[in-house]
């Protein structure tokens, strides 16, 4: 008895003793006495992401509101190294975001000299976690979303989750994915770029993606940037996704979003198409409406007038232009 006093003695001299008696996880405490309160156990895991970098560099990792504290670093080691990127962040209004700052590849020598990426995860006053913003401003990112050619990047980074999806913000959170990094020059140069998909390829890749989510899948539209590294496409889906939105690279990267709501907007499209975007293009620089141009979609938009998919160019100073994929006549469109 004398001893058990004896050791009590010196764990309260130097600290909160060294017994647990409950046997319970103790939360981040910044004072003594704040320490030596009775243990109390942590909430319970929220969300999580867990990372994977492929790329050669660091990346500097940031948790606004980790497991049992705010304000969490962390350094992801290159070639491979991991990271439990997860928060207990609780309902009704609980937030936390998880970003990551990807250091350009070793063999880039433009820039920038590092990129961004930031998810931020939030409950929307219920149970239900949202994304209140999934990334679509990330740069330099060569896919899901692309920023890399808008921002004249050197370099890009892709994010690719494991569950083949790209969020997009104000949808449903998920409870756990994983996502792993990689870096590359950007734009590709001529020997990577031997091997790239066409516009219409992707459009063909996009649309055997969409059949085995569902045999139901029709093409609505497919768009794309000057450069033509990525498409993104929307198909109508089924009974349990109405939509489907899926992004193709021209390396054959692919990310795919299910849809709670239908796509309302276009008829739908049978391919093949009878005419590429190389010869949509040149027609519309043949015309007396050419230009530079910002965006093309192809469509078949609704209206009391049925007309054949068209490539819809966004052009400099002159509007919307339309490219007949059945006619070659270029006329621009009005409200």
């Amino acid at each position: 008895m004398k001893k058990l006093l004896t050791f009590l003695l010196i764990g309260t001299m130097f600290g909160c003793g060294v017994i647990n008696l409950n046997n319970t996880t103790k939360k981040e405490c910044s004072t003594k006495k704040e320490c030596c309160k009775k243990n109390v156990k942590m909430d319970p895991q929220t969300v999580a992401v867990f990372v994977i970098n492929k790329t050669d560099q660091p990346i500097y990792w940031h948790r606004t509101m980790g497991m049992d504290k705010a304000d969490v670093y962390d350094t992801i080691p290159a070639n491979g190294g991991t990271l439990l990127s997860n928060s207990n962040t609780q309902p009704p209004n609980g937030a936390t975001s998880f970003i990551g700052t990807i250091n350009k590849p070793l063999n880039c020598t433009g820039g920038p000299q590092n990129g961004s990426w930031n998810f931020v995860f939030g409950f929307d006053g219920t149970n239900q976690m949202k994304f209140n913003y999934a990334n679509e401003g990330g740069s330099p990112s060569a896919v899901c979303p692309a920023t890399a050619t808008k921002n004249h990047a050197d370099w890009a980074y892709t994010a690719t989750w494991s569950s083949g999806n790209c969020y997009k913000s104000k949808t449903n959170s998920f409870k756990r994915d994983t996502v792993t990094f990689t870096t590359s020059l950007w734009p590709k140069t001529e020997e990577e770029g031997k091997c790239t998909l066409t516009f219409n390829e992707m459009v063909t890749l996009s649309d055997s993606i969409a059949l085995s989510i569902t045999p139901e899948a029709v093409l609505y539209e497919a768009s794309a940037r000057p450069g033509v590294r990525i498409i993104e496409t929307i198909y109508r889906g089924n009974d349990e996704w109405p939509s489907l939105t899926i992004g193709v690279s021209a390396n054959g990267l692919d990310s795919v979003q299910k849809n709670t709501e239908p796509y309302l907007e276009c008829l739908p499209i049978p391919l093949p198409v009878k005419m590429t975007l190389e010869e949509a293009e040149e027609k519309l620089q043949q015309s007396k409406y050419a230009g530079t141009w910002e965006i093309v979609v192809l469509r078949a938009p609704l209206g009391p007038v049925k007309l054949p998919p068209l490539y819809i160019f966004t052009v400099e100073e002159q509007g919307y232009i339309a490219v007949n994929t059945w006619t070659g006549m270029v006329s621009p469109l009005t409200d």
